[in-house]
């Protein structure tokens, strides 16, 4: 009876609401002094904006994301340039809701460049 409790209604749907924000206790990347062991995929828009998706454990499962989002944009007229970044988790968590069309130069990049 309680399984649709956690989930909300979206535009395209149900969807699944937002994970809960990284606490010191749960984030390993909190404990050890913010340094990111998570990957993530960055779009940067035309616009100077940027997103992060596809949070990931690992470096080739990040690329994997990527490839699949190469794929996905790739007829769109207007699409991001994509790379591959190591970000934290607390980081990912504050774009994702709080840092909608951000602009920081202080946020995650990729260390080479990956565009598509």
């Amino acid at each position: 009876m309680n399984l649709l409790s956690g989930l909300r209604a979206g535009w395209y749907g149900i969807v699944a609401p937002y994970p809960p924000p990284p606490t010191c206790a749960t984030d390993p990347d909190h404990q050890a002094g913010g340094s990111p062991g998570l990957w993530a995929v960055r779009w940067d828009w035309p616009d100077g904006t940027h997103e992060f998706i596809g949070l990931q454990r690992d470096e080739a499962a990040a690329a994997v994301v990527w490839s699949g989002q190469v794929l996905r944009w790739r007829r769109c007229p207007c699409r991001p340039r994509m790379s591959v970044v190591a970000i934290s988790g607390h980081d990912f968590w504050l774009h994702a809701r709080h840092r909608r069309g951000c602009m920081a130069p202080d946020c995650p990049v990729a260390a080479g460049v990956v565009a598509s």
